[in-house]
């Protein structure tokens, strides 16, 4: 999709010098759901002539390590976004949200989230925050990878949103499923417990009695490390 005017109309984050606070009356909107039955059904969704048929009702989030020792892989992380970032926003029809362990979006102390949410192009102009290779660009790693502090901002909140829904609905409607995709090199935090917040989402869902598809989490690992 090229990025021209009509294109850019109705973006949460448009076509401007600096990143806004966040989307123009949409950082109340409510989260996408579906019915338990819908949920299951993923299961079966994928099929050998179309293997991301599932991708359509699955929210996609992407969480970038930009920490200071990915520095020396950003270009790989680059050559990953230009591979799985069309694909996902092909199938995902209300954008994908793209996240980084320490860089915040303007403004994201006023807003709900601390990343860039509904992003539905890739390519756009490199010095706006309009597509994901616009917002990439423009993110500088530095600092530490403190990943399960990063991954329990994320986590912790959708699991609470998730069972308040069930509760709500009594387990017939729940959150649309979330697939978060993780690109780093993994020298995380050595101070942290680095599958704390996994485990204990993992187990949230099972007393919860989740559909196996409600939370999944996928590393892509980058670095010299990678093929090891």
């Amino acid at each position: 999709m090229e990025s021209g005017d009509d294109d850019n109309h109705g973006l949460p984050y448009p076509l401007e010098p600096t990143i806004p606070s966040g989307p123009p009356e949409r950082t109340r909107e409510q989260p996408r759901t579906m019915s338990r039955r819908d949920v299951l059904f993923l299961d079966h969704a994928g099929n050998v002539d179309n293997p991301y048929a599932a991708l359509e009702h699955i929210d996609t989030l992407l969480l970038i390590d930009d920490s200071d020792s990915m520095q020396q892989c950003w270009d790989e992380v680059g050559d990953i976004l230009r591979i799985i970032a069309p694909i996902c926003i092909e199938y995902d029809r209300n954008g994908i949200d793209i996240e980084f362990v320490n860089h915040r979006a303007r403004g994201y102390y006023l807003t709900s989230r601390s990343g860039y949410n509904h992003i539905g192009i890739f390519k756009g102009r490199l010095d706006m925050h309009d597509s994901v290779m616009g917002i990439f660009h423009n993110v500088i790693p530095k600092g530490k990878c403190r990943m399960d502090k990063r991954l329990a901002s994320i986590l912790d909140p959708y699991i609470s949103e998730y069972e308040v829904h069930v509760q709500r609905s009594w387990g017939k409607n729940l959150l649309a499923p979330l697939n978060i995709i993780v690109i780093s090199d993994m020298q995380w935090d050595a101070d942290e417990d680095s599958f704390s917040t996994l485990t204990r989402t993992a187990r949230k869902l099972d007393i919860l009695g989740a559909p196996p598809y409600q939370v999944g989490v996928q590393l892509f690992r980058v670095g010299d490390a990678a093929g090891r």
